[in-house]
């Protein structure tokens, strides 16, 4: 197995980190009295295409759906299909998870925005000078693995970054052949985050 030489750099980026492309503030549900429905519905279009997935806090889906760049949430369902209390709205695009958890009370506001959350997935961009950069916003704060390997699943780079919130990291990628490769990130939020990556 080949040796890889890299060059560790801390980039200083220019543009803002990339951030989900729905905000839970661009999320609503509420209840249809009139018609005994639960509304779901986005305020802006999606900036990209998104699955969409309704769960209780057991993992059980009421619904999965996509939509397409452009697209608006706008979903009804009978408030007789929500049998437990506790549920979550979770959209998933190619930036990230906007996670919206609601609550069927008797009355008032479903959701309660203070406890949503955003998971951003790791940026990962190929320059044309071989050189492979990875920008992770790391909520946790803890220890992140980053790991390249080949088509056979043989690890051919690996590093491990500490107590940082914001990693950012730049692997020069001179001393790997051509070929397909995977770029793996690992975090207590994500979990084997891959994207693969070509050298020509």
């Amino acid at each position: 197995m080949k040796k890889v030489i890299t060059t560790l750099l801390v980039l200083i980026f220019a543009t803002a980190a990339a951030v989900a492309a729905i905000s839970p503030f661009d999320l609503t549900i509420q209840r249809d009295v009139t018609s005994g429905t639960i509304v779901f519905r986005s305020t802006i279009p999606m900036d990209y295409a998104a699955s969409i997935l309704i769960e209780d806090l057991f993992g059980n889906a009421l619904y999965e759906g996509r939509l397409n760049r452009g697209d608006f949430l706008n979903k009804r369902f009978r408030e007789a299909g929500f049998t437990s209390k506790n549920y979550r709205l979770v959209v998933v695009d190619t930036l990230g998870q906007t996670t919206l958890p609601f609550q069927l009370r008797p009355a008032g506001q479903l959701v309660d925005f203070a406890a949503a959350d955003q998971l951003f997935f790791p940026r990962v961009d190929l320059r044309a000078e071989r050189m492979l950069v990875v920008d992770y916003n790391n909520k946790s704060g803890r220890r992140v693995d980053i790991r390249i390997a080949n088509t056979d699943g043989e690890t051919v780079f690996s590093d491990s970054v500490n107590g940082t919130k914001n990693v950012q990291r730049a692997y020069q990628l001179n001393q790997l052949s051509e070929g397909d490769y995977q770029v793996t990130v690992s975090a207590r939020d994500i979990k084997d985050y891959t994207l693969a990556f070509a050298l020509r």
